[in-house]
């Protein structure tokens, strides 16, 4: 996927662990599909976060993603929420399952719901 077609998207969570090794962002397109943006090194080593300005505010989503670009192994983000650079080796893009899909899978998730089964979790 080209990251460009996350413009103008609905940004829904932004995420850095404690040690900054790790950033996730959570969006939906108008279509309501959902994706999630995450950078990290492949070493395990902290990455190197800019925040050229940053505004967050209590609501259901934080703003339209404006713009994205990938120059260098440098993440350019920038929309509602301010800016913000995220240099890392692995940037990756991974389209989330719809909640309704998952719904068909949650009776083999227990392994117990089988008309032969005592519910005992043994076969």
């Amino acid at each position: 996927m080209d990251v460009q077609e996350l413009e103008e998207s609905s940004v829904l969570s932004i995420t850095v662990d404690q040690a900054h090794r790790y950033f996730e962002m959570v969006v939906s397109l108008d279509d309501g599909t959902k994706y999630k943006l995450m950078a990290w090194n492949a070493d395990g080593s902290e990455l190197t976060i800019r925040l050229g300005a940053l505004h967050v505010q209590n609501s259901g989503v934080l703003g339209e993603l404006e713009g994205i670009n990938i120059v260098e192994h440098v993440l350019f983000l920038e929309g509602d929420f301010g800016d913000i650079a995220i240099k890392a080796t692995t940037i990756l893009v991974e389209k989330l399952v719809q909640e309704a899909a998952l719904d068909q899978f949650q009776p083999f998730a227990t392994g117990c719901n089988r008309p032969d089964a005592d519910n005992t979790g043994m076969p």
